[in-house]
């Protein structure tokens, strides 16, 4: 699957931007144009034609939630107590330690707090770092931001819907952190680049 959604993003990307881009831009441009302020977040991204392009084309290049959730659903524990894990990515470890990814960290797990006491859940996100970090993205994405963050985590308790729901507001209405959220974007489509 990773590779059909990667080859995808890959043709949208070559057919609607006149530059090749590396499959790691391809991949954050389709991440940034799926998300809450894509308009803010590809010209923070890119300059020039690229960035011309890419505005004009946001809505042909944004990753569906579809392929969202093939590519960042649940990394780690597995129903049948098996482990899966994404693979260590220096990226996702830098964006981790800076103070603004710890500060949305600390937010979401507060939302999450049923959830994350639930034992699946709770180890998946203890363990894997790229669930974290697609779960930040998951929650900034335009269309099914509760679902593409459910299927991340491997599931949502119901409770939790309203605080998610009130945190993505909240968010929205203070703005986004457009440096961070690329940082995070760039970081997540590493792992699957």
């Amino acid at each position: 699957m990773l590779n059909s959604v990667l080859q995808g993003v890959r043709d949208r990307t070559r057919h609607h931007l006149s530059i090749t881009l590396s499959d790691l831009d391809s991949m954050t441009i389709a991440l940034a144009s799926g998300s809450v302020d894509a308009t803010a977040l590809v010209e923070y991204l890119h300059d020039g034609v690229v960035q011309y392009d890419a505005l004009a084309a946001m809505t042909d290049l944004a990753l569906s939630d579809v392929d969202f959730t093939s590519l960042y659903a649940r990394s780690g524990p597995n129903a049948d107590g098996t482990t899966t894990h994404a693979p260590h990515n220096a990226r996702i470890a830098e964006h981790e330690a800076c103070a603004e990814a710890r500060d949305l960290r600390k937010l979401l797990e507060d939302a999450l707090v049923t959830t994350l006491k639930e034992d699946a859940q709770g180890k998946l996100w203890r363990s894997s770092a790229t669930t974290r970090v697609a779960a930040s993205i998951a929650l900034f994405r335009t269309s099914d931001a509760q679902g593409c963050l459910s299927a991340v985590i491997g599931g949502m308790v119901p409770t939790d819907a309203r605080r998610v729901d009130d945190l993505k507001t909240r968010i929205e209405d203070s703005g986004v952190d457009v440096m961070m959220l690329c940082q995070a974007m760039r970081a997540l489509a590493a792992v699957v680049t």
